[in-house]
């Protein structure tokens, strides 16, 4: 059975010492992890494992109404979740202690086979990766309220402008960065839109389809099998 491996490693600069704490959880279908305060949490099938990091014991197990979950996000001390029904679902992790909250099914999500549907969330809202959607693009969410979560808008995205099966995220600075898979005629791209309106700025192309994507300082890194990183300024 295949296993996702959660550790965490501390380096003891005098010593030069590494200590390594692992903790092995056995799974069957796609899973994620985020690192949020001291634990790690991790999903199997449709449920959330917190470990904790020092120790890598199981703390806690949160078992959601849904399918499978597909993708993973936090903002603070709130975690989101999006499974393969297109279920979205806050959770709250104030003092390591997993509670569920509100939840909402998105118009788009994951495609059929639980791939894609990434999610993002910053700044109040959510963005939802359209991989099911035939042109791509993303859907929002409000999450100002995590008990009370209400969708913005469906995806926009066209088959003129059309981003099949992207990664999203926010800049933090007015702009929606997308990594595109690419489908229909389109090829692998980084495109960037404004966030007020979804309007085209700029796009550029990629060597092969990315994996997953995140920016830190301006600049997006994006990983894929084909080409390992790649650096988008």
């Amino acid at each position: 059975m295949p296993t996702d491996v959660v550790s965490s490693l501390q380096l003891d600069g005098t010593a030069k010492q590494v200590v390594v704490e692992v903790a092995t959880v056995n799974i069957n279908s796609r899973t994620a992890c985020v690192a949020t305060g001291g634990s790690a949490i991790v999903t199997v099938g449709n449920a959330l494992k917190m470990y904790d990091l020092t120790t890598g014991q199981l703390e806690q197990t949160l078992a959601l109404n849904g399918g499978n979950i597909v993708s993973l996000a936090h903002d603070g001390f709130t975690l989101y979740t999006l499974d393969q029904t297109n279920k979205f679902t806050a959770i709250d992790t104030t003092n390591d202690i997993m509670t569920a909250e509100g939840s909402l099914v998105t118009l788009d999500g994951p495609l059929f086979d639980g791939t894609g549907g990434s999610i993002f969330v910053g700044n109040g809202i959510a963005y939802v990766s359209a991989s099911s959607f035939v042109d791509g693009g993303y859907d929002t969410i409000n999450v100002s309220n995590p008990n009370s979560l209400h969708l913005i808008s469906g995806s926009s995205a066209t088959s003129t402008n059309a981003s099949p099966n992207p990664y999203v995220v926010a800049n933090g600075s007015g702009l929606i960065v997308m990594a595109v898979a690419g489908g229909r005629g389109v090829n692998p791209l980084v495109m960037v839109l404004k966030a007020s309106d979804g309007s085209f700025v700029t796009s550029s192309p990629l060597n092969s389809a990315p994996s997953s994507m995140v920016i830190a300082g301006g600049i997006g890194y994006i990983a894929d099998a084909g080409s390992g990183l790649q650096i988008v300024n």
